[in-house]
C-alpha cells in the first residue's frame, strides 16, 4: 500500500517548493503585464521580441531563484515538521519578492490611470465621464495586476480565530483571480471575440 505524501518529507517539501515557485511566478508574471501596459502606453517605440525575452526571464526566471534560496535555508533548518506547510522565517524570501512587484504595479497602475485622465481630458468629454471610464479601467486593471494582494500579504497567527477566515477569504481571492483574468481579458474583450 502506498504512504500519503505526508510520510514522504522529500517529495512532499520538493511539492510545497514547486507550488510556491509557481505562485511567485503567477505575481512575477503579473508585475510583466504591468511593466508591459506601462512600456506601451510612456514609450512610443518598443521592439514585442526584445522586450518578450526579458519577460520570460523575469516571470520564469526571477522566482525560481527565491524558491530556490527559500528550499534551501528551509532544508538547512531542519523544520520537516507537516511538510513545510507551518509558516516560519523563511518565508519572507518568497513574500518580499511578490510585495516588491505589487508595489511596482501600484506605481504602474497609478502611471497608467494617470495617462488614461490626460488622454480623456483631451477628448473633452464631461468630467463624470471621464471620471466613470478612468475608474472602470483602472478595476479592470486590478485582478491582471496583481493588486488583491494588499487584501492577503501576511498570515496571522497560525490556531487563531482570524486564521481560520483568512485561509477561506485567500483561497476565494487567489483562485477567482484565474477566472477574473479569463473574462475581463478574453471572454469579455471585444478584440478577443472579433477574432
Amino acid at each position: 500500500m502506498s504512504q500519503p505524501l505526508v510520510y514522504v518529507p522529500f517529495f512532499c517539501q520538493a511539492l510545497h517548493v514547486v507550488l510556491h515557485y509557481f505562485l511567485v511566478c503567477n505575481y512575477y508574471w503579473m508585475f510583466c503585464e504591468g511593466l508591459y501596459l506601462h512600456t506601451i502606453l510612456v514609450f512610443a517605440f518598443v521592439s514585442e521580441g526584445k522586450i518578450l525575452k526579458w519577460f520570460y526571464l523575469i516571470g520564469w526566471g526571477i522566482p525560481i531563484v527565491f524558491a530556490a534560496a527559500y528550499a534551501i535555508l528551509r532544508a538547512n533548518s531542519h523544520d520537516a515538521i507537516n511538510c513545510w506547510i507551518e509558516e516560519n522565517q523563511h518565508t519572507w524570501i518568497l513574500n518580499m519578492p511578490v510585495l516588491i512587484s505589487f508595489v511596482l504595479n501600484i506605481f504602474f497602475l497609478i502611471n497608467i490611470v494617470r495617462v488614461l485622465v490626460t488622454k480623456l481630458q483631451a477628448v473633452n468629454y464631461a468630467d463624470a465621464h471621464q471620471i466613470r471610464k478612468a475608474v472602470r479601467a483602472t478595476l479592470i486593471l486590478i485582478p491582471l495586476l496583481g493588486l488583491h494582494f494588499i487584501l492577503t500579504p501576511f498570515r496571522p497567527e497560525t490556531n487563531s480565530a482570524a486564521a481560520r477566515a483568512y485561509e477561506i477569504f485567500s483561497a476565494i481571492v487567489l483562485s477567482l483571480q484565474g477566472f477574473c483574468v479569463a473574462m475581463l481579458f478574453s471572454y469579455f474583450n471585444s478584440e478577443v471575440s472579433d477574432q
